[in-house]
């Protein structure tokens, strides 16, 4: 039979779906409209194993950092929804998925100090810093007319981390407002938010970085590219 997700709530982003009334419920076929009826789960499973078979699904928590909530993420970390980009040493990555019952997309940006023997590293003397901080962020979330959405502020959901090669610190605004330090984690930052509830097709934007520390610069602030990525569900993908 149909594989079904839902209820879900009317969007622009399901105009290309196959949504299935079921009494007062609207339903969303996760496979594409174009498959045949009656073998839903299966396509669905064999879709998932060439995913996770191609590395665009890997291990890794799903509550960052904590390790303890390892799982398969759902976030794409290759493939054309994924996008990459390294400026001055600090890399970006990021990619979105489609959440239907919240009619709504999450994305998922995640940031690291390109270590030594990975693409894109740079010295420490030719990149001008040890460590960079977060200091603020610009989005753009571009709509199907043409317009766009700017979104400007401090952090990312409270979070100023500070990067070094093979890690970062995990800085967090107060309630008093003031920054505090956090403790040292390994490996990527990772930062994961929602869209919004409007028409968007794709969201870009930049982070400002302060060499040294936010206590402490060591140099000017700089701007780190955030490549544009879909948020986009087309008649023919698969929900995950």
């Amino acid at each position: 039979g149909d594989l079904l997700l839902g209820p879900i709530s009317p969007t622009p982003h399901l105009e290309a779906r196959q949504v299935v009334a079921a009494g007062n419920l609207r339903l969303l076929r996760v496979v594409p409209a174009s498959a045949p009826r009656g073998r839903d789960l299966l396509l669905w499973l064999e879709e998932l194993g060439r995913r996770l078979e191609g590395g665009v699904y890997l291990a890794s928590p799903l509550e960052p950092p904590d390790p303890r909530s390892v799982g398969i993420c759902l976030f794409p970390q290759a493939g054309e929804k994924h996008v990459s980009c390294v400026t001055r040493g600090i890399r970006v990555t990021a990619s979105a998925l489609y959440a239907p019952e919240m009619a709504t997309f999450a994305y998922s940006i995640r940031l690291a100090l390109v270590a030594p023997g990975e693409e894109g590293h740079l010295p420490a003397a030719q990149r001008g810093f040890e460590t960079a901080q977060l200091h603020t962020r610009h989005w753009v979330l571009r709509q199907a007319d043409g317009g766009a959405d700017q979104v400007h502020g401090k952090g990312v959901v409270g979070n100023f981390p500070l990067l070094r090669e093979g890690g970062w610190r995990d800085d967090k605004q107060r309630h008093s407002g003031r920054i505090g330090q956090g403790e040292w984690c390994e490996g990527v930052f990772v930062y994961q938010s929602l869209s919004g509830r409007g028409s968007s097709i794709s969201f870009e934007g930049s982070i400002d970085f302060v060499p040294g520390s936010l206590e402490a610069p060591a140099g000017e602030e700089f701007a780190v590219a955030v490549p544009r990525f879909p948020l986009l569900v087309g008649a023919d993908e698969y929900l995950f």
